[in-house]
């Protein structure tokens, strides 16, 4: 799978790197129709108490907009409030001290736009986990090189197709096992936070 057409998500699912572990490209789509209380605004992390969902405020406006139109709603403290909850999730995980301090500048420095936001921490992520893969945004492309991309936006025939293919579940040690067991379908942080530099191998082995 050279190129991959996707939504930029926020802290996205193992599925989505998962996903673009067999790629060499992935174009994240900001023109597409923004669909709101989705993964391109909310993510799941492993807390104490269970999984627990962090959600990102929106403006509110036109009821039609494209992915790249859409605003935070900085008026709320949310990025406080999401690092502290990621902080008291994977504190006290391997690898925590070690990426916290990359992933923390997120949540402190001020976004307007969510996509650009995604986009940025997407690039960071995949990074740190020294996936083999380049980002590029939709707008801008020709329609020769869309064309030959394969769809895996939600929702789209490809992205259906492999949820009745699953990727392979690959178990690892969570901070919370002994409470819950091994918990599938969180926020690529969980692995990271968890895995380190063996992320990538756990995500290489998800995809077949």
């Amino acid at each position: 799978m050279p190129l991959l057409l996707m939504d930029a998500e926020y802290l996205p699912p193992l599925a989505f790197f998962a996903f673009t572990a067999r790629a060499e490209a992935v174009i994240l789509d900001d023109r597409e129709p923004f669909q709101k209380q989705t993964s391109r605004s909310r993510t799941t992390i492993l807390g104490a108490n269970g999984p627990l969902v962090l959600s990102i405020p929106l403006e509110k406006g036109k009821t039609k907009k494209t992915a790249g139109e859409v605003r935070i709603n900085n008026s709320r403290d949310w990025q406080r409030v999401h690092w502290v909850s990621i902080r008291s999730a994977y504190g006290k995980a391997p690898f925590f001290e070690h990426y916290a301090p990359l992933i923390e500048p997120f949540f402190k420095e001020r976004y307007s736009g969510l996509f650009e936001f995604n986009f940025k921490l997407i690039e960071l992520l995949a990074g740190l986990m020294r996936m083999p893969v380049t980002f590029q945004r939709n707008s801008g492309l020709s329609g020769e090189i869309l064309s030959k991309a394969l769809d895996f936006r939600q929702g789209s025939p490809q992205y259906l197709a492999e949820q009745n293919m699953p990727l392979r579940e690959v178990a690892y040690l969570q901070v919370f096992s002994q409470r819950y067991g091994f918990v599938p379908g969180l926020s690529i942080l969980d692995l990271l936070m968890n895995e380190g530099p063996e992320s990538f191998r756990v995500l290489r082995k998800m995809a077949g």
